[in-house]
């Protein structure tokens, strides 16, 4: 059968998490024949490579392909898993992160020609399992009962990129940019913006969950002047794309990037809210 979703997990140095993500990829409710899973492991080959790939074929119900990459960064692992993936759909989660057991059948269900379909989005701490407050949550209640969100009012889904499906005619060409230590899914977003033609919402319990890790590079603290380094490399990444052809972009959108960019200055960390529901 031909593969509908190409669900694209990079990863690097996995711990026991990437296992509990594809345990729950195993009991989606969609038809396995429908979808594919990619696996893109980067850094450090062993013992990883053996432990997934120990995982992988024990998974006889379950089309998966476990691909190693010299090349380092999230970035080349997404751009790999992209050139790789045979699906019209295609699906990203970080490694550390899992979704509902309904989560694919629920995305695909909602799929409209270049739109993009949004997941329910939530923000797990990872030492006492609550759920903590996050912008994503909150915009997708805002959006719910929305027939037809713009792209502004749907921005915040755009900062990442997992939590959705992406038509293959939306990516098109493009690739996620290399070496950038922060706000490459943003950046890779809003590249590709011009293609997205709406915005689709899959039902409540269609849930992508974010594992909230403190040891994760984005809540990584950071002094003022490496804060203001990466975010001039990506406000100016922003600035690049945009004038290349202005009138391909939505011009709200760009300056809600810009503004976002910013204010990273006058964060220590990556995440903004981290407090119980």
């Amino acid at each position: 059968m031909e593969k509908i979703i190409s669900v694209i997990i990079p990863t690097y140095k996995p711990g026991s998490y990437i296992f509990e993500n594809l345990d729950k990829l195993r009991s989606q409710t969609l038809d396995h024949a429908m979808f594919e899973v990619i696996i893109v492991l980067n850094g450090p080959r062993e013992p990883f490579y053996s432990q997934i790939d120990a995982y992988v074929s024990q998974c006889k119900d379950m089309n998966v392909r476990l691909i190693y990459s010299e090349k380092k960064g999230v970035s080349d692992a997404r751009s790999t898993g992209i050139d790789e993936s045979k699906g019209h759909y295609l699906v990203f989660i970080d490694d550390d992160d899992w979704v509902s057991t309904n989560y694919l059948e629920g995305l695909l269900s909602h799929k409209d020609g270049n739109s993009l379909v949004l997941a329910n989005v939530k923000l797990i701490d990872d030492t006492t399992g609550q759920q903590l407050v996050y912008y994503t949550t909150k915009v997708y209640q805002r959006l719910k009962d929305k027939p037809a969100p713009s792209i502004f009012e749907a921005r915040s889904y755009l900062s990442a990129v997992w939590g959705k499906l992406i038509p293959r005619k939306v990516i098109g060409d493009d690739r996620f940019p290399s070496n950038y230590v922060l706000g490459q899914d943003a950046l890779f977003m809003f590249d590709i913006s011009w293609r997205i033609t709406g915005f689709g919402l899959a039902s409540e319990d269609t849930v992508y969950h974010v594992r909230y890790r403190t040891d994760s590079a984005s809540h990584k603290h950071r002094s003022y002047w490496q804060r203001c380094r990466i975010a001039m490399r990506v406000f100016m990444k922003y600035v690049k794309i945009y004038s290349s052809e202005p009138g391909k972009y939505s011009f709200p959108f760009f300056l809600s990037r810009l503004v976002a960019t910013l204010r990273k200055l006058l964060q220590k960390n990556y995440e903004v809210e981290v407090r119980p529901m």
